[in-house]
């Protein structure tokens, strides 16, 4: 295994180690802020509109709580089968859909596909990189 290999097989099981523990927290602090930014685009969109919002058992109160904070009149319901961090927006006429775990895994996605991608190609010499930063 070269040298260029063995590197770039070592930044990306860094990259994916330090991913994998921030992704999951910045999904959770930005999960009520993308419900309540949803549910404001749909009041906008269908202002007489009466909206469900579809959340996993485990965030139904607190996605109660952040939207009656924000003076969002809207029913909350809780899906048992939903997990992680996805909710459901529903009114007559259309929907929304947030699926912040998706997000997180087509993101791991598009790093590994970056660093795959980069091992195909001929490394810059040396030479050339210093030139660069001078």
């Amino acid at each position: 295994q070269s040298v260029e290999t063995e590197v770039a097989d070592a930044v990306e099981r860094i990259c994916a180690a330090l991913f994998g523990a921030i992704a999951p927290s910045l999904a959770a602090a930005g999960y009520l802020g993308e419900i309540t930014a949803a549910v404001s685009d749909a009041l906008r969109r269908a202002p007489q509109a009466k909206l469900v919002v579809v959340v996993p058992s485990a965030h139904g109160e607190r996605v109660s709580d952040a939207l009656a904070l924000e003076h969002l009149s809207v029913r909350v319901d809780e899906d048992p089968d939903m997990t992680g961090f996805a909710a459901r927006v529903h009114w007559q006429g259309g929907f929304d859909a947030i699926d912040l775990d998706a997000c997180i895994e087509q993101a791991k996605a598009a790093l590994h596909d970056h660093i795959a991608a980069s091992r195909h190609e001929d490394p810059e010499p040396v030479e050339e990189k210093r030139l660069a930063h001078e």
